[in-house]
Order: C-alpha cells, then sequence, then structure tokens
C-alpha cells in the first residue's frame, strides 16, 4: 500500500501548520472561531488516522521539506520518500505587459498571505508607483489556460503564504514558466526558489515593506532583462524538479519496468 501526503492532512487535524502557532490558533485566524473549535474537537481522529498511515509500505511526500515537518509532528515519518510532484513542461516564452503587473494566485485567506499582499500592493500605490494586479486578487477562479495566459505578461507573482506549503503550485508553475514569485520564506521557498537566481526575492514572513522593495526592484528591470531572467529561472526550476525523473521514481516505485 502506498499513501501519498500532499499536505497535513489526516495527520494533523489541520491541514496547515504555521511554525509558533498552534493548529486551533491558526484555523481560528484562516477559518473563523466555529471551525476552529469543531476541528478541535475532532483532533484525536487524526491522531488514529496517523496509526493507519504509518501501516503503509510507502509514504511519499511533495518535498524533503514537508518530510521534516512530518518527522516534527512523530518521528516514524522519518521513512517517509521525497517524490516531487509532476511538473508540467511550461514555455518561458512570453512578453509581460508595458505596464507592470504583479499576480496573486492564491486564496483570499490569512493562511495564504492575502493580508500580506494586499498590504504590498497599497504600500506600493502610496509610493506613487504605477503597476497592476491581477490573478484572483480581486476574487474568483481561474482556468488553467487563463493562469498561463497572465502569466505570460506578469513582472512578478506574489506568494506571501503564512503556512509550509508541501510543494507551493505557484511558486514551482511560475519559475518554470519565466516569472520571478516574491515569496515568504516558507519551507519550499527555500527548496526550490533559494536554488535558483530568484532566490534574493524571498522575504520574512509577513514582512509587507521586504515585498514592496522586491516589488520595486521588478519594476526598475527592463521586459528584456526579465525575460532573459526567465528563461534561465524556467532551466534551473526544471533541473531541480525533472518531470521525466518524477515518471521514473514512479514507475520505480510501483514495481514497472
Amino acid at each position: 500500500m502506498v499513501v501519498h501526503l500532499h499536505n497535513f492532512s489526516p495527520v494533523r487535524y489541520s491541514g496547515y501548520f504555521v511554525p509558533g502557532l498552534r493548529d486551533v490558533v491558526v484555523d481560528w485566524l484562516n477559518w473563523g472561531p466555529h471551525r476552529a473549535l469543531v476541528n478541535g474537537f475532532f483532533s484525536g481522529f487524526s491522531r488514529v488516522m496517523r496509526e493507519f498511515v504509518l501501516l503503509a509500505d510507502e509514504i511519499l511526500v511533495p518535498s524533503g521539506c514537508h518530510r521534516e515537518n512530518l518527522y516534527r509532528l512523530d518521528p516514524r515519518f522519518r521513512r517517509a520518500r521525497v517524490l516531487y510532484n509532476f511538473l508540467p513542461r511550461l514555455s518561458p516564452v512570453r512578453e509581460p505587459a508595458e505596464r507592470p503587473l504583479f499576480l496573486y494566485l492564491g486564496e483570499r485567506s490569512f493562511i495564504k498571505g492575502f493580508p500580506v499582499a494586499l498590504a504590498a500592493v497599497v504600500g506600493l500605490w502610496r509610493r506613487g508607483r504605477h503597476f497592476s494586479v491581477g490573478g484572483t486578487f480581486w476574487g474568483g477562479r481561474m482556468s488553467r489556460g487563463e493562469v498561463f495566459n497572465a502569466l505570460g505578461r506578469a513582472w512578478g507573482v506574489l506568494f506571501p503564504s503564512f503556512t509550509e506549503e508541501s510543494f507551493g503550485y505557484v511558486m514551482v508553475e511560475s519559475l518554470a514558466r519565466g516569472v520571478v514569485p516574491i515569496s515568504s520564506d516558507v519551507c519550499v521557498a527555500r527548496e526550490f526558489q533559494g536554488r535558483t537566481s530568484a532566490a534574493g526575492y524571498i522575504c520574512r514572513r509577513g514582512d509587507v515593506d521586504c515585498f514592496v522593495e522586491k516589488m520595486e526592484s521588478l519594476m526598475a528591470m527592463s521586459r528584456r532583462e526579465l525575460v532573459e531572467l526567465g528563461f534561465r529561472l524556467s532551466e534551473e526550476i526544471y533541473r531541480l524538479v525533472d518531470p521525466v525523473k518524477t515518471a521514473e521514481h514512479v514507475y520505480r516505485i510501483f514495481g514497472v519496468d
């Protein structure tokens, strides 16, 4: 039996993990008091589920840092095997918009850092800078095609998450598309973005001033410089998260030659 733990469910009652905050506080900030209390009431169920998960022959996790966080929860997760999520081939060929465009592509929630993104946008506007904001910043949902097209025009992507993301598709796919993510210092940002030419665009969690400064830094670049940097980022992330190697690992795990 093989179990893939994409996040912290069902082995802890909250699917999110913010170092230094108890689960009930995280859920309270993200969902409100009623759901936090209900989740807390059923927290014992997650401990039972953890025992069932640990019976699996193989436990797969999508990043090394996710395994470390699970190990903090229970040392028995030491045996989990890292298998990066499949990263589809995305073209870094794109044409950034003439007016600087920043995207926010997460949920409008505390846990995904929307208050930080909002504060950074307001802070940059107060400095008299002219730019646009898109993605899910104004609400709604986007199809994959819409996200792909938006990334083709973006100058940067805001990734201000507070939770320890297990893989961080927004950040990783932005790099693959050749767009600089401005990220919180969560573990996947260090594991992936921190090993690319965009390593300098990682901020402490909740550091609005840092996000504003990094946005200004991108706005100081020419569109040609953004595209050239994007090609480097795409090449670097595919060296780290190679789709062919991911497929080979899956075949090996399931005994397929």
